[in-house]
């Protein structure tokens, strides 16, 4: 037997501890087992021997295969492993990363320091050598570090604290002049280089965006609309980079005009983020494209906005900006607290190249496309503007589906744009209440023979999904919340039809079709997967309870060493399929609390609107119900599915947070 130092074994590279609730480090006696033993591959056979220690690990040869190991300690189940549904511990010994790996498995802990049997079964596994060896230990091995890491923790909240003083007394006014200054100097240089590249596009955009002399009807929003979106069009379909770049920078000169069209192009485009557009040897969604571009404008904007502000009264700017900050909403510092979970939970997240992906594209993207609605501060035109938006991009999708299914043949159930036809279903749960509220306030007529044409397309889309949480749950929940905001108590009677339909579909939709057959089963299929899937989330939560493991980590400790052996069938799932649980994995504790937090601001929000905007304005509450339908949706469906950590579902959710502030806003301006 060798003496090694484990810190050392980490360090260079060969081992690491794998579903380690406690840190191991200290002083680990390592042993390879012999050719007898380690150098057989395991099959339905055993391994036994004796050690002396309190901790007792097992180093592991693990690739992409399935197989387990059923260890016991003295004869009974050890404490350091997840455990299945007959009580028996378990190691799977698929990787993490699907890629060959020597891991170093804890078996059991805080053991009596005495002589202990360690007996190990094998299944599956054939062809393989996995076992590479043991290690014992004893004592209480994380304990010289805890000391060190509670002081890092606080060395770094208190520096934390002094930045953010500094930042808050250090002297703006007196920066920003020549911030200013900079960038008109850097202007003034590349002043030309700049319009003799433009001209050309600039001169094909006034027509189309600046305020000088045009057609009446070019003038008019929808039309400007119309362009835009016929432009974010010609973007997508574009298949030569010199091509997709002038019409990028044309596409900006209009968006530079008018922001709001920037942000109803990103809230369209979501939906299709599966299909992105090329740019020279990179791919990227139309959704990133479109915010990019929206961001670069609002950001040029509000420089020149500063600039001249500060030519006008520059004394004043300070305080300005701190009466900005002075109306910042709970729900703004909301989002800003989960970005901030976000960017902190990549300490860590194991597989920080995922992280950073999910990092960009469903909290910082989406966070910005939250920054711009506010700071663009949409009238109400707008505001139902960007609402037809979300319900267009149902509707379009769900027309994409009607056609794949009915007339091309296509795969059933209905997918659309989309790979699963739960994600059809999760946005047709956030677009079908607006729909259902347009419909039954009493708007103009024309609106509401539009919205009920709407949900003659989506609601035929939704059944073909055969997407069970948003027919029996999503869609029915945001219905029945906009019925009772709109009746009251005579909404009794249309949910109990809407009840007697439900009813009646878990009945004979069974009967219909195979994809309803398993609805109530819970020994097999999805459901049993579901059930499984919850359990071993809470494994996971259980040796990680307050940081959780990261964004874009849960496929990786899912699909290795957490499935549930009756569940290996279906291993490679991405979300715990929970919001409680998804936020708690990616976000941390924190991030439950600040969804929770959310979730009692937004819906106080919606009900002083609701109140104020009731009898007054027909508009406002409409788009008010739609937002509370929606989100009605997202937490009855995201009970069982996802609720937020798709490209799509974020932008979503960010718009129904922004715009349910934004509606507040105009709610108290009718009654200035």
């Amino acid at each position: 037997m060798q003496a090694y130092q484990y810190p050392s074994l980490a360090q260079n590279g060969l081992y690491h501890a794998r579903n380690s609730h406690a840190s191991y480090s200290g002083l680990w006696q390592f042993s390879e087992l012999g050719a007898d033993i380690g150098k057989q591959p395991i099959t339905d056979s055993q391994l036994s021997f004796d050690f002396y220690g309190s901790d007792i690990a097992m180093l592991l040869r693990e690739d992409d295969y399935f197989a387990f190991l059923y260890p016991t300690v003295d004869g009974r189940a050890p404490d350091a492993l997840q455990k299945d549904a007959s009580g028996k511990a378990y190691i799977f010994l698929r990787s993490n990363s699907r890629a060959p790996e020597v891991n170093l498995v804890p078996i059991a802990t805080n053991l009596a320091l005495d002589s202990h049997t360690l007996h190990a079964s094998a299944d599956q596994g054939w062809d393989r050598w996995a076992i590479a060896g043991y290690a014992v230990s004893s004592g209480d091995l994380p304990a010289p570090y805890d000391q060190q890491i509670r002081l890092g923790l606080l060395a770094t909240a208190l520096s934390l604290s002094v930045l953010a003083m500094t930042i808050a007394t250090s002297p703006w006014g007196d920066w920003l002049p020549g911030l200013s200054n900079l960038l008109s100097e850097l202007g003034a240089r590349n002043h030309l280089l700049f319009t003799g590249v433009t001209s050309i596009l600039m001169m094909l955009a006034m027509l189309w965006t600046w305020d000088s002399p045009k057609a009446s009807m070019l003038a008019r929003g929808e039309v400007n609309i119309l362009l835009a979106i016929l432009t974010g069009g010609a973007l997508y379909l574009s298949e030569s980079f010199l091509i997709t770049l002038i019409i990028g920078l044309l596409l900006f000169v209009q968006i530079y005009h008018r922001i709001e069209n920037g942000l109803i192009l990103t809230l369209l485009w979501a939906p299709f983020f599966l299909s992105p557009v090329e740019l020279y040897i990179y791919s990227f969604p139309m959704v990133e494209i479109l915010l990019l571009i929206s961001a670069a404008a609002g950001l040029i904007k509000f420089m020149v906005s500063i600039g001249k502000r500060m030519q006008m009264e520059n004394a004043a700017f300070p305080t300005r900006s701190r009466m900005a900050l002075r109306r910042l909403a709970a729900l703004d510092l909301a989002v800003g607290c989960l970005v901030v979970l976000a960017l902190l939970s990549l300490i860590w997240a194991e597989h920080r190249d995922q992280a950073f992906t999910e990092l960009r594209t469903l909290i910082l993207e989406p966070a910005i496309f939250f920054m711009l609605i506010r700071l663009a501060s949409p009238n109400r035109r707008t505001l139902f503007h960007l609402f037809a938006a979300l319900l267009f991009a149902g509707i379009v999708v769900s027309l994409f589906g009607l056609y794949d299914v009915l007339l091309a043949q296509g795969p059933f159930p209905l997918r659309s744009v989309y790979g699963s036809p739960n994600n059809v279903g999760l946005l047709l749960g956030r677009t079908i209440p607006f729909a259902l509220a347009l419909t039954i306030v009493n708007l103009a007529p024309r609106l509401r023979w539009i919205a009920a044409g709407s949900l003659v397309v989506m609601l035929p889309a939704l059944i073909l999904t055969q997407s069970v949480g948003a027919i029996f749950l999503g869609v029915p929940a945001g219905v029945v919340t906009i019925f009772v905001g709109r009746y009251g108590r005579r909404a009794l009677l249309p949910i109990v039809a809407l009840a007697v339909i439900g009813l009646a579909g878990i009945y004979f939709l069974p009967q219909l079709s195979d994809g309803f057959a398993g609805l109530f089963d819970f020994t097999s299929g999805t459901n049993f997967v579901r059930l499984r899937l919850w359990e071993s989330t809470v494994s996971i939560l259980r040796d990680k309870p307050i940081t959780g493991i990261g964004l874009d980590q849960f496929l990786y400790y899912y699909g290795g060493e957490y499935l549930r052996p009756d569940a290996i069938w279906n291993p490679d799932l991405s979300h715990p399929h929970n919001f409680i649980l998804d936020f708690w994995t990616r976000l941390s504790v924190f991030g439950v609390a600040i969804f929770g937090l959310i979730q009692i601001e937004f819906w106080q929000r919606a009900y002083s609107v609701a109140t104020k905007v009731r009898q007054r304005d027909p508009s406002l509450f409409s788009m008010t119900l739609g937002l509370c339908g929606s989100m009605a949706a997202l937490l009855i469906h995201g009970l069982v599915d996802n609720s937020v950590f798709v490209i799509d579902l974020a932008f979503i959710f960010m718009f129904q947070l922004a715009a349910m502030l934004r509606l507040r806003q105009l709610a108290d301006q009718l009654e200035a």
